[in-house]
């Protein structure tokens, strides 16, 4: 049985909180099944660490190691599984509408989450263990185990080094055991918009938004989900769609939203998002990813 090499691709993300759906390690031999015999697999790993606070705080680790057949779709593989975020250019906005339209046909890649045994994660003395949840094929597609534990944000704190330890497992897949450590960013720190403690705040009509903070890291990156409070009236018998608009911007401390992006009332969460890579035994790559939110309500006036 040759031993099964857990790498990870570099991936450009962030949060959905946790996975979509559950998934479950198969032992057969069905089509979703990829064998250690297959030459042409390639594995991809990704941890997640998110965090929210504003009038209701939460908090999820999620950690997925997946395993593909062609090197290539490790992105297509990721939204798959419910673990790809898309964003616009930098220093611009777009619907998620228009994020997640159709892309040409390809191939749909076949996935397998890898049982790694158990996964644990600690912060600031305090362990958090991440549940093994099993999932259901997804049209022969997906496959195996993914890990998450939704938790008190302040058990997955800010500006704090972070251990994350993996048992291994032997059987079916071999995966080494592994320790990484990784340091999560500041929260968005003194927050405004408009100049207003970011709260509850007012924008006034016809106004864009001005948003400041304390500036992060330099390859650090904030993003802004705006959404209204007051879901959009849609035609008698229209399709349900996410109004979502997303902005994308460096962590500078400044952004501008503009007005006609702006409902009448609604929310903005404001998310920084840090991603710092690792190598372990059995890893050639990896990535930890920190994806912090803070929540803003605002009107119009």
């Amino acid at each position: 049985m040759t031993r099964a090499r857990l790498a990870i691709a570099s991936v450009l993300a962030a949060t959905a909180f946790g996975c979509s759906a559950n998934v479950s390690a198969s032992s057969g031999s069905g089509s979703g099944e990829l064998s250690d015999a297959d030459a042409s697999a390639s594995t991809a790993a990704i941890i997640i660490v998110e965090r929210t606070v504003g009038d209701a705080t939460r908090g999820e680790a999620t950690a997925r190691f997946l395993r593909m057949r062609t090197r290539p779709t490790t992105d297509d593989a990721l939204r798959v599984v419910g673990a790809n975020v898309d964003f616009p250019a930098m220093g611009t906005c777009i619907s998620l509408a228009t994020l997640g339209s159709p892309r040409p046909p390809e191939p749909a890649p076949s996935v397998q989450l890898l049982d790694v045994g158990t996964v644990s994660m600690e912060a600031n003395g305090v362990q958090t263990n991440l549940l093994a949840r099993q999932v259901p094929d997804v049209v022969d597609l997906v496959s195996g185990v993914v890990y998450a534990r939704a938790t008190d944000a302040e058990l997955l704190p800010a500006r704090a080094r972070y251990v994350l330890r993996v048992s291994g497992v032997g059987g079916a897949v071999d995966a080494d055991p592994f320790t990484v450590t990784a340091s999560a960013p500041s929260d968005l720190g003194d927050l405004r918009v408009g100049g207003q403690d970011a709260r509850a705040i007012a924008i006034a009509a016809g106004a864009s938004a001005e948003l400041t903070w304390e500036p992060g890291a330099g390859d650090d990156m904030v993003y802004v989900d705006v959404n209204a409070a007051t879901p959009t009236t849609l035609p008698l018998g229209a399709r349900t769609r996410d109004t979502t608009v997303r902005c994308a911007f460096g962590d500078t401390g400044r952004a501008t939203i503009a007005a006609a992006l702006l409902p009448d009332d609604g929310t903005l969460t404001v998310h920084r998002l840090h991603r710092e890579r690792f190598r372990a035994r059995g890893i050639e790559s990896g990535e930890m990813r920190f994806d912090f939110a803070k929540v803003v309500a605002f009107i119009r006036r």
